[in-house]
């Protein structure tokens, strides 16, 4: 009787893991039709008094440029977190989309921030497959 406890248990633990990523398309916190401005840069520090990262713009790409990457990022292979959000970090190389509206988004391979409607947050729940994101920032790095 143990035992099948045991095994039922553990069936449960492997299903619960393996539910907490699922493949799932990225998703902008507003329409592409929006979009004002996309910048490649490098995540600071937090600046605690303004509630939000310190940002060094890498690359700021064209309007002709910045469409393409829109759609590239909309194809990565991502995958949907459905446990704790996954946090920026100082260091980190992210695309930040700028809205018309001046809210804007940070996308990283392994989080995503935002600044909507004047409160920033840093974290978020969308995973991207390391070497594509990263072979994706480094094209536009490297067109300076």
């Amino acid at each position: 009787m143990n035992m099948k406890l045991l095994n039922l248990s553990i069936i449960i633990l492997i299903i619960l893991f393996a539910s907490a990523c699922v493949k799932k398309e990225f998703e902008f916190t507003q329409p592409i039709e929006n979009v004002e401005k996309v910048e490649v840069i490098l995540i600071g520090l937090p600046v605690i008094a303004e509630n939000r990262h310190e940002q060094t713009i890498l690359y700021e790409l064209t309007q002709s440029e910045y469409g393409s990457a829109i759609e590239t990022i909309l194809d990565l292979d991502s995958d949907r977190l459905y446990t704790s959000p996954a946090t920026l970090f100082p260091d980190m190389k992210a695309f930040k989309i700028t809205y018309k509206n001046g809210d804007y988004e940070i996308i990283n391979n392994f989080a995503q921030g935002s600044l909507i409607k004047g409160r920033y947050k840093a974290e978020g729940y969308y995973t991207f497959d390391i070497d594509e994101f990263n072979d994706l920032i480094d094209k536009y790095i490297n067109m300076k």
